[in-house]
C-alpha cells in the first residue's frame, strides 16, 4: 500500500511539474507588453489572449491545492500527535504574531533612504513596510532557532 501511494505521488509529481513548466514556457513564450506600455495596451493583451494567463490561473491552483494540502496535514497531526501539532502551530502563531506588530510598527525606509531610482522602481509604504516586518521576522526566528541549537545542550545537563 505505501509503495502505491509513493509511486502515486512521484508521478503526480511529474504531472504537475511538467504541466506548470510547459505552462509558463507558454507564458513567457506570449507576446508579453512592455512594463512600461501604456495602460490601454496592456488591457488589450489581457482582454484578446486569455490563454496566455493560464499559467497563472495553474499557480493560483497550485497555491490554493497547497493551502488545502497544509490545513489537511495539520489536522491530520493535530488527531495523531497533538501537543507536538499545537506547539508547531503556536509557533506559526507567534511568528504572525511578531510579524503583525513589526508591520503595523512600520518602517522609516523610504524609496530615497533605500537609495532606490524613483523612475526604476515604483515602491509604496506598504510595500517597504511588509518587506522589512519580514525580514526582521526571519532575523528573529533565526535568532531563536540558533540560540536553541547553541543552549539546547546546555539546558540538557542542566536540568539533570
Amino acid at each position: 500500500m505505501k509503495d502505491n501511494v509513493n509511486q502515486i505521488l512521484n508521478v503526480s509529481k511529474f504531472i504537475l511539474g511538467f504541466l506548470g513548466v510547459s505552462l509558463c514556457v507558454w507564458l513567457v513564450g506570449a507576446e508579453y507588453p512592455e512594463s512600461g506600455a501604456k495602460l490601454d495596451v496592456i488591457d488589450t493583451f489581457v482582454k484578446d489572449s486569455p490563454p496566455s494567463f493560464s499559467a497563472l490561473d495553474y499557480v493560483n491552483l497550485l497555491i490554493g491545492a497547497a493551502v488545502i494540502a497544509v490545513i489537511g496535514f495539520f489536522i491530520y497531526q493535530l488527531i495523531i500527535r497533538p501537543k507536538q501539532t499545537g506547539l508547531s502551530i503556536l509557533g506559526l502563531l507567534v511568528s504572525a504574531s511578531v510579524f503583525m506588530v513589526l508591520y503595523f510598527a512600520g518602517s522609516t525606509d523610504t524609496v530615497a533612504s533605500l537609495q532606490l531610482d524613483p523612475d526604476k522602481v515604483n515602491l509604496g509604504p506598504n510595500t517597504i513596510a511588509v518587506t522589512t516586518a519580514g525580514i526582521y521576522t526571519i532575523g528573529i526566528c533565526l535568532f531563536i532557532g540558533l540560540m536553541a541549537i547553541v543552549l539546547g545542550p546546555l539546558m540538557g545537563r542542566y536540568r539533570k
